[in-house]
């Protein structure tokens, strides 16, 4: 039997309200392997397949049992209920290859599953990211997370994006020309450069910036 494609599983965790990195653990595959898989670069062994069929296969009531522990609040949370979205600083992110498949998670944020699917379609595609610098500023401030949606790459919606240039990753504010087709990358800060005309090939997009969050 065939191991499982990466669009059978997130179709998967996606029925189940499961993240990848409840997967991971549940079969004890590290989480940038597991990633890995889903994004193509690496297969199930016939091991891991196996044992992530079995997973899947748990009852709802062995599911339901499945709960982490919110120690601030002193309660216990549902796993159904909230969606732990990977952290990465987008400083150490940066480099060669391709950056949420080999770098690996500072932490994980939890969000509800509710207000992220109000969001994305596909909740597998959101990673959070430690902005760095002052070249958004004031939109962006050094040290802010946002919340990256990986599935919206077109250039077309005007927006904040992830974008990788050389091997150095930005967040920047990107807007296409509705007629030439090139796309515009501007920093909020006026100190500086914006680039206009630029063709939209030259530039690897990596995601839409869907949330912003900040210390007070």
């Amino acid at each position: 039997m065939a191991t499982m494609t990466p669009t059978e599983i997130l179709q998967a965790l996606e029925k189940r309200g499961k993240n990848q990195r409840e997967a991971a653990d549940a079969i004890g595959l590290d989480y940038v392997k597991f990633n890995k898989v889903v994004r193509q670069v690496r297969k199930f062994t016939a091991e891991e397949d196996r044992a992530f069929r079995a997973w899947l296969k748990k009852t709802p009531e062995a599911r339901e049992e499945e709960r982490s522990f919110d120690h601030q609040a002193g309660i216990a949370v549902r796993d159904d209920v909230y969606y732990d979205v990977p952290a990465f600083d987008i400083d150490a992110a940066a480099g060669a290859g391709t950056w949420v498949e080999e770098a690996e998670p500072e932490h994980f944020l939890k969000f509800r599953r509710e207000w992220l699917r109000d969001l994305s379609t596909n909740l597998s595609q959101l990673v959070v990211l430690r902005v760095r610098g002052d070249s958004m500023w004031e939109t962006l401030h050094d040290g802010d997370h946002v919340l990256v949606d990986m599935a919206q790459i077109n250039p077309r919606r005007e927006g904040l994006y992830t974008i990788r240039i050389d091997d150095v990753l930005q967040v920047k504010r990107i807007s296409m020309h509705p007629v030439q087709r090139t796309i515009t990358i501007k920093s909020d800060n006026p100190n500086y450069p914006t680039y206009a005309d630029v063709d939209p090939k030259s530039v690897s997009l990596l995601g839409r910036v869907i949330w912003i969050g900040r210390r007070v």
